[in-house]
């Protein structure tokens, strides 16, 4: 199961690292005591233009196909801040045409918002919504996630906050309501505390509960199929251990237990999660930015599911290794170059597939 809060970005071969950029200067530790820079509606926009060679377009095991393809990214952000109020809107947008395979043209948009207000010296209630859609123009995976959060953050002391709240999202493909659609509802707990001052430590704990419109699985093999009268249920776990680091460099680690537990066949698996986040600029104008991510995953039974968890490849992010690299030709203008490679779990449990990406672009902020 996948976590749009803290996860790496999850269409990575389409927004690659654009959002890594800002992060250079991060605020790593916001108590609630502190009042808002107060400005008025800040309006900031990036172009993104560029050609990559992909290894292996469709994700695949077994058969890999290499393309050239042409990427257009478009990202907007507004913000307003008040002495107590704080408002973000962000939106991306990605178009991906792939030379000689018109089927995997596809338009990656993707929508976030947030309220937070600052209720008194030690209080913060916050708001959060996420909706993301992937279509293809030529064919017919076409799907979209949505999610919401309300929250708070209280002050504990002068280095230590508190963090809790309730989630709600689901998933759904437009052509296939019956197999892969879900919804889920959750809850999060997290405690941060600041080392120093350009360190964090963080630990969460979240808890979440998936409905699937698909019943259920009770037994099968090659002549029975087995379907349970009740829908198929999973309880999500997770734990996670953050340590986040910024002066001249940014400097993000974090391990992460996962515990699935379905009343279907073969969905049960525990995993240990492994990411790192760095980004440094080595020189002036440069900029270098590196994300990996590293995972082990062991399975309760030995049947594999006779559903897929997942549809599509690419919403599964095992195991990647990627290097950015941005020159400033002005103020406004970056050259940027980027190698990816992936091993990433197919759709089929326990069979990966491997992929490298190299990209080559520009950028423009206005």
């Amino acid at each position: 199961m996948h976590d749009f809060r803290y996860q790496l970005p999850r269409f990575f071969s389409a927004f690659a690292l654009h959002i890594l950029r800002p992060a250079l200067p991060v605020l790593l530790f916001l108590s609630p005591s502190t009042t808002f820079a107060q400005k008025p509606w800040q309006l900031d926009y990036r172009v993104q233009a560029g050609f990559e060679n992909d290894s292996n377009i469709y994700e695949s095991s077994v058969a890999p196909v290499s393309a050239p393809v042409g990427r257009l990214l478009l990202q907007s952000k507004a913000e307003r801040v008040s002495k107590n109020v704080r408002l973000l809107f962000d939106y991306s947008g990605a178009l991906l045409l792939y030379h000689a395979h018109n089927d995997e043209h596809k338009l990656l948009n993707d929508l976030k918002g947030g309220v937070t207000l600052r209720a008194n010296d030690w209080l913060r209630f916050f708001v959060q919504g996420e909706v993301t859609l992937k279509n293809y123009l030529n064919n017919t995976a076409d799907y979209g996630t949505s999610g919401g959060i309300l929250g708070a953050t209280t002050a504990l002391s002068e280095r230590a906050a508190l963090e809790a709240g309730v989630e709600n999202g689901q998933l759904d493909y437009a052509a296939s309501d019956s197999l892969f659609d879900y919804t889920f509802w959750g809850a999060f707990l997290s405690l941060r505390h600041r080392l120093a001052q350009s360190t964090v430590l963080e630990l969460t704990a979240q808890r979440r509960r998936l409905d699937y419109l698909r019943f259920a699985y009770l037994h099968f093999n090659s002549t029975l199929v087995q379907r349970a009268p009740y829908a198929q249920q999973e309880n999500f776990s997770a734990l996670r251990l953050t340590f986040t680091m910024s002066r001249k460099w940014l400097l993000r680690a974090s391990v992460e237990a996962q515990f699935n537990r379905s009343n279907s066949l073969g969905y049960d698996y525990d995993r240990l999660r492994l990411q790192a986040l760095a980004a440094w600029s080595p020189a002036r104008r440069w900029l270098i930015r590196a994300a990996a991510m590293v995972q082990t995953k062991s399975y309760a039974e030995s049947t594999p599911p006779i559903v897929p968890p997942e549809f599509d490849a690419e919403r599964e992010q095992s195991n990647n290794l990627i290097l950015d690299v941005s020159r400033d030709l002005s103020n406004e203008l970056t050259l940027l170059a980027r190698i990816s490679y992936h091993d990433n779990e197919s759709p089929i449990r326990s069979v990966f597939y491997r992929k490298t990406v190299f990209f080559t672009g520009m950028e423009l902020r206005f």
